[in-house]
């Protein structure tokens, strides 16, 4: 008896919990399709000329882009590989954090540069859409809430 008990509880206990993934599967809110760069050329209508413009100056920054990751990757993973290694002074986990630092800067920068060069590509209306666009995508950062607490 009490097998069967255990049994019909977690029969229960188990479609429950299917019906709350299933919810919390099916109300996520839906997700924009194609790369976040193609959202912004898309809402600003580029014309043909503007759109070969654009690829060439996409092509360029990610380009610019990969090594800054892969170099971040790296300083990261080295950084971390001290935890499990036992080593690192003070002194060398402050040069990497410090070129981790200057990696992100340079990415930053590229960032900011790569947008400024699309505002150029637009004609005037293109020019207040796009900035629609990066305040809309500043609120929704603001809106993820804030980082982990300091010194955690």
């Amino acid at each position: 008896m009490k097998k069967n008990l255990l049994l019909t509880l977690l029969l229960v206990f188990l479609v429950l919990m299917n019906g709350v993934l299933l919810f919390l599967f099916f109300s996520k809110p839906p997700r924009r399709s194609g790369p976040p760069h193609m959202f912004v050329v898309k809402e600003l209508n580029f014309n043909t000329l503007q759109m070969e413009q654009y690829q060439v100056l996409d092509q360029k920054f990610e380009q610019g882009m990969r090594p800054l990751h892969h170099r971040r990757r790296q300083l990261k993973n080295e950084m971390f590989k001290m935890i499990s290694e036992g080593n690192g002074s003070v002194k060398e986990i402050d040069s990497i954090t410090d070129l981790i630092g200057d990696s992100e800067k340079e990415r930053d920068l590229k960032v900011y540069y790569h947008f400024r060069a699309i505002y150029e590509l637009c004609n005037p209306e293109q020019k207040k859409r796009f900035q629609r666009i990066v305040q809309d995508a500043l609120q929704r950062g603001r809106k993820k809430g804030p980082g982990p607490p300091h010194g955690h």
